[in-house]
């Protein structure tokens, strides 16, 4: 269980690394919390997340103490740490830094047609640069295969801006 300073200071940096309240307070729940039903979204790996959070939880308590003895740069080393873990429990709920859900785009790639992650199966999703991009039909992924780097930065970059 958190201590009551270290919760304070986990819940700062997950707010400040861009998970938000409710992210980081999901964070902290999915830490102790049981399982629940799930739906159309996929199994969160709970040991993995458990096992950032404690990370974090201890970076944090790093960071704190080395307020404690003026050490800011032990400090920051610390909260960087704790950001990064924060990072790597972020993907693990399957949300991005903007907190728009488990996939990089809001619109597809290819089509533009807004995504609605219910009816996104596994053949509807490709893994890019450490992120899951959605597609709209299953005519989409095979000509997102075929485009270069830069053709599917420019695409995913469009297709993740509001429209």
């Amino acid at each position: 269980m958190l201590n009551e300073r270290a919760g304070k200071m986990l819940l700062a940096v997950a707010i400040v690394c861009g998970v938000g309240l409710a992210g980081a307070v999901a964070m902290a729940d999915a830490m102790h919390a049981t399982p629940m039903a799930t739906t159309t979204q996929p199994a969160v790996d709970r040991q993995a997340l458990d096992q950032q959070l404690q990370a974090a939880q201890a970076a944090v308590e790093s960071a704190g103490k080395a307020l404690d003895s003026n050490d800011v740069q032990s400090a920051r080393t610390a909260l960087a740490k704790a950001t990064e873990l924060l990072a790597s429990a972020r993907k693990l709920l399957g949300t991005t830094a903007s907190g728009q859900g488990q996939f990089a785009n809001i619109r597809c790639p290819i089509m533009g047609s807004k995504i609605d992650p219910k009816k996104v199966t596994s053949d509807l999703i490709r893994e890019y640069k450490g992120q899951k991009v959605a597609f709209c039909c299953s005519m989409c992924p095979p000509q997102w295969d075929k485009l270069s780097e830069s053709e599917k930065d420019a695409k995913l970059k469009a297709a993740s801006e509001a429209k």
